[in-house]
């Protein structure tokens, strides 16, 4: 029987205290202090409680349920402070020997037969509400709230999904595999709040990582007339190769890995690009350095010697700088003469590979490694970012595939930390590249009615400034490096946190320093200082418990892990690629060659306007020609 809309028994607003919500997602009972409990017990062992928007709380004792008719395994819970409502775990009371049934608008739990607890089902938010109290009748009431959703204000908020999920595709979507076991092994401790359990738990199917890992099933795996061949360890040993005593260094430029010797550099170019950037970059050159197990890419406009001899200066000035001199360079048969002549003015050795010979060059399988990175990393561009720009995102591509590999001199270390420190994610934020976003115009630029920001594309960190972005501005069709922006990722959120969050977590901070102290101490406080010290933990429980936007479960019906894949794009696809405007350097009528594009500081180019400007007031203007009258005598010869 429905119950009457005007009665007051079932839709007057049921006090929350003394209702529970059934969780199957918790894994004990997590009550409020509030919630009629008993038996509470503050010397008990302190828990903590990670919930689903990623962050911690301590318990501050252990209590028990006042319900006669549920076993003793299903009563013992722990007061959680700052809990917006007290949880009840499906889990444990099934351990307990409970059947709980769930039905369209109620549940029941039964134990030996026999129904011993009844809740009702909000209309609503669709959570199922049982009584705290053995007197209290679940039929008698029935929750109303004004909102539908009710989401407890955390609309800016960020659960941990979200968080995993923006870190990994800032690392170009690597494989899980190797994101824990570069996380377990201590290469991304730099990054915050993630671990190789929440990577697992969290991160959901990405279409991006498969785009760009996804191989061919290889061959007997299931055969049925031979024994099972043995999966190889190729790729592991490439991302965690063992630990060698290496005197040289060795530089291979691509090509696939087979018999190392010492000190040697393996060099290679890829295959020209589908776009040119606004550089007129066309392809990519890839050197791989076998002693730190680093792969280095530079962006090449052509293969023509000048192009060639620039990378491979900057390449040679990179490891000689961080104490990785190339002692061997390997390379393709394909070798000018200007090439060999700056390998030998560094002092370094030369070998050739045969033709079609790609066993040998290490540099083969260093493309493979990152044309696989390269791809899953492109896969989440915004659909609308001018691929043009891809040149720019290969700073990030190679430094987050850097942080994915182990170091043969260091296996503890990461390729990255070997050759320019341990990585601070604090210090220089990432995003993921391609990414919508506006950049915070100062007000001393900004005119009278101008907006606050403008449009941009995150290309890449600012490596050299602390805690800034560089992006590429369309208006001006140059870049700018900025450390005020907001970010709009099309395959994820942003992860953000609100204040009421900062003041929680300090607040739970607190409470444990003040907890372990008082334990730690040797010498036995009197009553007063211990009763002081518990009442001061209780105030900050209460001025935590008051930030209502920080609830710790949101009450709607969403899952706690999406389990739906992630989006993505295909930017190099034939069809995509139709649609890119081509960009070349001639001059023609229907094409203008994009101009230098430095990058502009936000504090220089104020500064740089106004010097152009003196610049052109200090050019004397010279005064036009005076014609001279002719004469009459002049005119009539004339």
């Amino acid at each position: 029987m429905k119950p009457n809309a005007n009665s007051t028994n079932y839709y007057a607003i049921l006090d929350s205290d003394n209702y529970g919500i059934l969780d199957s997602g918790a894994t004990d009972i997590y009550l409020k202090e509030s919630a009629p409990i008993r038996a509470i017990n503050y010397n008990h062992v302190p828990i903590r409680v990670t919930i689903p928007n990623g962050k911690s709380m301590i318990s501050s004792a252990s209590a028990t349920l006042p319900i006669p008719q549920l076993p003793k395994e299903a009563l013992s819970g722990y007061i959680i402070p700052g809990l917006n409502k007290s949880l009840i775990s499906v889990t444990k009371l099934c351990a307990a020997g409970c059947n709980v049934l769930f039905s369209d608008d109620k549940c029941i739990v039964t134990f030996n037969g026999n129904e011993v607890w009844q809740g009702k089902k909000h209309d609503k938010n669709g959570l199922w509400y049982v009584p705290l109290l053995p007197d209290t009748s679940p039929t008698n009431y029935i929750l109303q709230r004004e909102d539908r959703y009710f989401a407890g204000g955390i609309h800016q908020s960020t659960t941990m999904e979200e968080t995993v999920k923006f870190l990994h595709q800032c690392l170009f979507s690597p494989t899980v595999d190797t994101l824990c076991k570069a996380i377990d092994n201590g290469q991304l401790i730099g990054f915050p709040h993630i671990t190789s359990k929440l990577v697992r738990k969290y991160l959901p199917e990405s279409t991006a990582t498969a785009k760009g890992h996804l191989n061919r099933t290889r061959k007997g795996l299931r055969s049925t007339t031979k024994e099972r061949i043995k999966s190889t360890r190729e790729q592991s040993s490439d991302f965690n190769p063992t630990k060698e005593d290496i005197g040289e260094v060795q530089l291979f430029i691509g090509a696939t890995i087979g018999e190392q010797k010492t000190g040697t550099v393996y060099t290679d170019q890829t295959g020209n690009f589908p776009v040119r950037s606004f550089q007129g970059n066309r392809c990519q050159f890839v050197a791989y350095d076998y002693r730190s197990n680093a792969i280095l890419v530079r962006a090449l406009k052509d293969q023509t010697d000048a192009s060639l001899l620039a990378a491979f200066e900057d390449v040679y000035a990179y490891l000689t700088d961080r104490g990785f001199k190339p002692k061997l360079n390997v390379m393709d048969n394909q070798c000018s003469k200007t090439i060999q002549k700056f390998i030998e003015s560094n002092k370094a050795n030369i070998q050739l590979v045969n033709p079609d010979d790609h066993r040998v060059n290490a540099a083969e399988r260093a493309i493979q490694t990152w044309k696989n990175h390269w791809i899953a990393g492109l896969g989440t561009l915004d659909p609308n970012c001018p691929l043009q720009l891809w040149c720019q995102f290969i700073e990030q591509g190679q430094d987050t595939l850097n942080m994915l590999r182990t170091s043969r001199v260091n296996p503890k270390l990461s390729a990255y930390a070997i050759l320019d420190g341990q990585f601070d994610y604090d210090r220089t934020p990432l995003a993921p590249v391609g990414t919508k976003a506006l950049v915070f115009l100062d007000p001393k630029k900004q005119t009278t009615w101008q907006s606050h920001a403008v449009d941009a594309w995150y290309v890449g960190p600012a490596k050299k400034h602390y805690r800034c972005y560089k992006f590429y501005i369309p208006e001006t069709k140059g870049y700018r490096i900025a450390n005020t922006a907001k970010f709009y990722p099309a395959h994820c959120k942003t992860p953000t946190i609100e204040p009421g969050d900062t003041i929680r977590l300090a607040a739970q901070d607190l409470i444990a320093a003040i907890k372990q102290n008082t334990k730690r101490i040797p010498i036995s406080l009197h009553h007063k200082h211990t009763k002081a010290l518990r009442k001061l933990a209780n105030i900050f429980a209460e001025t935590a418990g008051k930030t209502d936007h920080t609830l710790p479960r949101v009450e709607q019906p969403v899952p706690r892990v999406t389990n739906s894949p992630t989006t993505s794009t295909e930017p190099t696809a034939p069809s995509t690629i139709k649609q890119t405007r081509f960009v070349h350097q001639r001059v023609t009528r229907s094409n203008t060659p994009p101009p230098a594009m430095p990058t502009i500081h936000e504090e220089n180019k104020q500064s740089l306007a106004r010097a152009k400007r003196r610049e052109r007031r200090a050019q004397p203007v010279e005064p036009p020609p005076v014609q001279k009258k002719k004469t009459v005598h002049e005119y009539q010869q004339t």
